[in-house]
């Protein structure tokens, strides 16, 4: 357990921090960042209904709540008993991208939220993420954002 949290219609607030995580001092900004993932969560409109659709909605929500480990498009169409064709023809006409652009793009949403919200290293956000390596994570930031994860955090934060 890192902790808890209170959700209210002013934001996020932290009530209790485990001992563990207080010492390595990133315990309250991990709460913080999970937590409003939750509520984003929560606000997320009710998924269309049908059989392809809630298929969709078991492996995105799957997705969202594992994206930081490494999982390929065969290894998520196996867990769920699909074919890996078929499980990119789901992502790309019901979620408008692809399996691995979903990912991607999950895991960056949080490393923008852990960039404003943090003080952690770059290196380990991009780890809590679930970037294979830190250079990867710079170049796509970069790519993506126009900046590096650096030099957003400063702009995002002045």
């Amino acid at each position: 357990v890192v902790g808890a949290v209170g959700l209210s219609a002013e934001g996020v607030e932290v009530l209790a921090v485990s001992p563990a995580f207080r010492r390595q001092g990133i315990g309250t900004q991990l709460l913080r960042a999970a937590a409003a993932l939750a509520l984003a969560e929560c606000r997320r409109p009710a998924p269309p209904a049908g059989k392809a659709a809630a298929t969709f909605d078991r492996v995105r929500t799957f997705l969202d709540y594992n994206y930081t480990r490494p999982i390929g498009r065969g290894e998520l169409a196996e867990r769920f008993g699909l074919n890996a064709n078929y499980l990119s023809e789901l992502f790309r006409r019901m979620g408008g991208c692809g399996v691995q652009e979903y990912i991607e793009a999950r895991r960056f949403d949080m490393a923008r939220r852990l960039l404003r919200t943090t003080e952690l290293p770059v290196k380990t956000v991009a780890e809590h993420c679930g970037f294979s390596g830190e250079v990867y994570f710079i170049r796509r930031f970069r790519e993506l954002h126009g900046r590096p994860p650096g030099r957003y955090r400063i702009e995002q934060n002045s």
